[in-house]
């Protein structure tokens, strides 16, 4: 069980020996993050979810913004986006939407793939299991008004969304982004171009980024001026 605010929530998790799903039954899973989040986010706001996995975030998001606020979730691998679905349910998260499909820069398809022994690292990056192919829809379609909250884990695709997003970024007041060194971009590639859309970069704790070149896998925090 974990707890928000003074309130709780239940997490419905898979009988597994899994990284992921040991680290969420550690009450430990994304601290940083999750402190973040709960600043941020404020009755009636939208936020929106990429690479939901088992819903920690989702659920959390949805208990911080209230009924009069929304939660757009995706996630493109069928065992956590069930368990997704069924923590909505358990947790009464009529503000929640869940999309099960992949998040990109463009309407197609994407070859998923899944780490081994860790259920939500999966990606078309990934290294691992052949999940198959899956559905893959443009964020941009999907930001349609103010987003006090956008987070991102799609181990290696961040900055290919936020490409995609450019015209949208006015939109979008916070967002929470995990970088990782799967793809060609480096970590400054990421901050340049959050920052010149009007963004400033910092650790979750709010602590400035010291860009060393050698980062592999990093939380992040853009923020409006």
């Amino acid at each position: 069980m974990d707890t928000i605010n003074g309130g709780a929530y239940r997490l419905e998790l898979p009988d597994i020996d899994d990284s992921l799903v040991n680290w969420l039954k550690s009450g430990r899973y994304e601290v940083g993050n999750t402190k973040r989040a709960t600043k941020i986010l404020k009755p009636g706001d939208t936020a929106i979810d990429v690479g939901a996995s088992f819903g920690h975030f989702s659920i959390l998001f949805s208990k911080l913004v209230g009924d009069a606020g929304t939660v757009l979730a995706f996630e493109p691998s069928k065992m956590p986006a069930e368990y997704l679905a069924i923590n909505k349910h358990i947790n009464k998260c009529h503000n929640l939407i869940i999309y099960p499909l992949a998040v990109g820069a463009e309407l197609g398809t994407m070859p998923l793939y899944e780490n081994p022994g860790n259920v939500g690292n999966t990606g078309k990056f990934v290294s691992g299991r052949y999940l198959g192919d899956v559905v893959m829809v443009p964020l941009s379609l999907f930001i349609q008004g103010h987003i006090k909250l956008l987070k991102i884990d799609t181990e290696g695709q961040e900055f290919e969304i936020f490409k995609s997003i450019q015209s949208k970024m006015q939109y979008i007041d916070n967002i929470l982004f995990e970088y990782t060194n799967r793809g060609e971009e480096t970590l400054q590639d990421h901050i340049t171009l959050l920052i010149s859309h009007g963004f400033e970069v910092r650790y979750p704790t709010g602590r400035r980024v010291k860009w060393t070149g050698r980062e592999k896998i990093t939380n992040l925090w853009a923020r409006r001026w």
